[in-house]
């Protein structure tokens, strides 16, 4: 055998190497899909967008009825910042511990998971965003409310004050009056 003969089986060795490796990749592969597709049909499909939208809206609405609760207290808002911030906390951490109940599921493809999964993660991100805002909103409005409040009390007193003084006027005018009719000589030369 001469040397181009040696490489020209060389060659083609390579190539049916190369194919029969191919072949075996994908017969391989396809199964695997097959197979996925059998098992993604006896899998019940959790959707966690579908079963965490209800799981979040009853979650922000006992959230916002403890918002509420909290801020009617008669108690300064700073002093109740705090009794929020946490329950807060826990409402965000009770969302995201729901949401890990969902990964990763087996028998489903990567794709089909990840969609889903990124839906699902996406609206509770708004929602939390959604109640952070809603949260900063009730404690400027408690506050200024309560500010306003105090303030309008503030000033009720001043005023109950300023009539109370307006009367002892008005009382010490009268006598005043009442005194110079008795005593005109006296009122008019000595004082």
């Amino acid at each position: 055998m001469n040397i181009q003969t040696t490489k020209k089986m060389n060659y083609i060795g390579a190539i049916t190497l190369a194919t029969i490796c191919c072949i075996i990749f994908a017969s391989t592969y396809l199964g695997t899909l097959a197979q996925g597709a059998e098992e993604t049909n006896n899998v019940t499909n959790i959707s966690c967008t579908l079963e965490m939208r209800p799981f979040v809206a009853e979650e922000s609405q006992k959230f916002r009825d403890y918002m509420q609760s909290l801020l009617q207290n008669k108690s300064t808002n700073s002093s109740l910042l705090d009794l929020m911030l946490k329950r807060f906390q826990l409402y965000k951490n009770t969302l995201r511990d729901k949401y890990n109940t969902y990964t990763p599921q087996p028998g489903l493809s990567q794709h089909t998971e990840s969609s889903d999964l990124i839906d699902c993660y996406s609206e509770m991100q708004t929602e939390i965003t959604l109640m952070e805002k809603l949260m900063r909103k009730y404690f400027v409005d408690t506050s200024n409310i309560k500010t306003s409040s105090a303030l309008m009390t503030k000033v009720q007193n001043i005023n109950a004050k300023l009539d109370k003084l307006s009367r002892n006027v008005n009382q010490m005018y009268g006598k005043w009056e009442s005194l110079q009719e008795r005593i005109t000589c006296f009122t008019s030369k000595c004082l």
